[in-house]
């Protein structure tokens, strides 16, 4: 099993994530994890990133992002996805409203 994650951590707890995940790991999966299962590597390319992370998307919409499509095999479960306590509905029930920029238009919050 491989679990690829594409986590923001502010740059004054990457020290303390980096020490703490093996232990959070080791709980869920209900046993020590060996010391070199867990890397960290700092994103320096955001486009091959989502490249990398959407190469399983359907051939038919690949061509619009500049991906090139690659079978992943049998994917059960959940392909991807975000924390329930950032997606929308906990986003609404605390009342959150995306930042905007009145200049622009635009907004912080791709789900506005």
């Amino acid at each position: 099993m491989a679990v690829h994650w594409a986590v923001h951590i502010p740059r004054g707890l990457v020290r303390e994530f980096r020490r703490s995940l093996p232990q959070w790991i080791a709980a869920t999966v209900g046993e020590p994890v060996p010391h070199d299962t867990v890397k960290h590597r700092p994103i320096y390319n955001v486009t091959g990133l989502k490249r990398y992370v959407l190469k399983g998307m359907d051939p038919h919409f690949a061509p619009l992002w500049k991906i090139r499509p690659v079978p992943q095999g049998l994917i059960v479960g959940k392909r991807s996805g975000f924390s329930r306590n950032l997606g929308p509905t906990a986003r609404a029930r605390v009342g959150y409203r995306p930042q905007r920029h009145r200049s622009t238009g635009w907004t912080s919050d791709a789900t506005a």
